[in-house]
């Protein structure tokens, strides 16, 4: 039986993500930080698909791997001026984070489904690479190791 051609449509369309769960996990860590505890059991910055907001974890989560329970938000703000992360993500994205974050009840579960969106964006990158080397007949791809 012959199998329906890859569709064009379906490799243009942009990964899955949501930046407003990303945004609202943070907010949540910046109301309180006590939230890593169980949040960095569950992702790592490279889970977010807004750069900058991986990046803003790992300030956060050294933060709490220091010590740190709560977050002094000017002390963050400069600190994050210091390593050029302010700029990137703006006053207007701190205060959105501040003002959406998600409740305590739902901190776990945002993180599961960011952890979620971010492992489906894995395996549509795995798939595009094993179709760019069946396609360049690149015989160094472990194209059986990428199945398993």
């Amino acid at each position: 039986m012959r199998r329906p051609p890859i569709s064009v449509e379906l490799l243009d369309q942009p990964p899955p993500s949501a930046p407003a769960l990303e945004l609202a996990l943070l907010g949540s860590l910046i109301c309180a930080l006590v939230r890593m505890l169980d949040v960095r059991a569950i992702l790592q910055a490279s889970d977010f698909h807004v750069e900058a907001f991986g990046r803003l974890f790992g300030v956060l989560l050294k933060a709490y791997d220091q010590g740190r329970r709560w977050v002094d938000v000017p002390r963050m703000v400069n600190h994050l001026r210091e390593i050029g992360l302010f700029q990137e993500i703006g006053f207007r994205r701190l205060e959105e984070m501040a003002c959406s974050a998600c409740t305590e009840a739902e901190t776990i579960a945002t993180a599961e489904r960011i952890r979620d969106l971010a492992r489906r964006r894995e395996a549509i990158h795995t798939g595009c690479e094993m179709i760019r080397a069946a396609y360049v007949g690149d015989s160094s791809a472990n194209m059986e190791g990428a199945l398993l």
